[in-house]
């Protein structure tokens, strides 16, 4: 449906338009690099999901640095930034 995968931003363009949405109107829950860096390019915040024993400091800093806004080590942090 798009014509670029991730890191391109396509996809998340492509959510957006979908959903009438503005892509400065959406938060995006990411836990790899390349899909922190589409949602980045695609103008959106992004929570990136660092759980898990791959998420070593050095994950964690690769995420912050493709753009992520928030840094969460589980799934029950996410809540607390859309509640």
């Amino acid at each position: 449906m798009v014509a670029n995968p991730k890191p391109a931003p396509d996809v998340y363009l492509h959510a957006a338009a979908s959903m009438r949405l503005a892509p400065e109107d959406c938060l995006v829950v990411e836990d790899t690099v390349s899909g922190v860096t589409a949602a980045s390019k695609a103008g959106m915040r992004v929570a990136a999901l660092a759980a898990g024993e791959h998420a070593t400091d050095e994950y964690r800093l690769k995420l912050r640095e493709s753009g992520a806004a928030w840094l969460m080590r589980s799934i029950e942090e996410v809540t607390k930034i859309v509640d």
